[in-house]
């Protein structure tokens, strides 16, 4: 049986709608959430993938244990006990990609793609950067990439057809290059990734 009750017109006040909104949209309670500079163990991750440098909003959830990456109404959180499944959890249900400016006071000219937040916050230090969370390119992506002159497609060594398909796709509308991997972006030193975003 559907429990679908008729609303009269005198009852969708903005209330009664953004409450349905927000039942069928996954939404971040943030009072878990602390600065991940306040514990230890987000640290050390932050320290080991190259997020500390970053212009990235980062927080730790002392429920979950997990470093959780925000930008607008994202939240990403990433495990840091390698046991926890999923190791990558998004606490919401938007497609709103990962974005870190180098600047926020400016975008660059460039932006580079990659698949996971750590490896964004890491590429910010060269340029603004957007993690797509996975190889997959979606309409909001596009949204967002579309505000740069040039892109650099950098996936994971495994994902390099997923790459080439992305490629594809933008190159039809903006400047566009694969840059072929060979070590893990947030692993990257400032010199390497210099190197290979020239």
């Amino acid at each position: 049986s559907c429990n679908y009750r008729e609303y009269e017109k005198e009852d969708l006040s903005i209330e009664l709608l953004e409450t349905i909104r927000k039942k069928k949209k996954k939404v971040m309670d943030t009072s878990g959430l602390i600065d991940a500079r306040s514990s230890p163990e987000a640290c050390e991750y932050m320290r080991k993938n190259n997020c500390a440098g970053s212009n990235a909003n980062i927080y730790y959830n002392l429920k979950d244990q997990r470093v959780v990456f925000n930008y607008l109404d994202l939240y990403v959180g990433r495990a840091l006990d390698s046991s926890v499944t999923p190791k990558v959890y998004n606490y919401t249900s938007t497609d709103t990609p990962f974005v870190v400016q180098r600047d926020r006071k400016q975008k660059t000219k460039s932006v580079v793609l990659v698949e996971d937040c750590a490896s964004a916050c890491n590429a910010s230090n060269v340029m603004d950067s957007i993690a797509l969370l996975g190889t997959t390119l979606k309409p909001e992506h596009v949204d967002e990439i579309l505000k740069y002159e040039t892109i650099y497609c950098c996936m994971d060594e495994d994902a390099t057809q997923k790459s080439v398909k992305i490629y594809d796709t933008l190159s039809l509308l903006r400047d566009c290059h694969i840059v072929p991997l060979k070590k893990d972006l947030k692993y990257c030193s400032l010199f390497e990734l210099e190197k290979l975003l020239k």
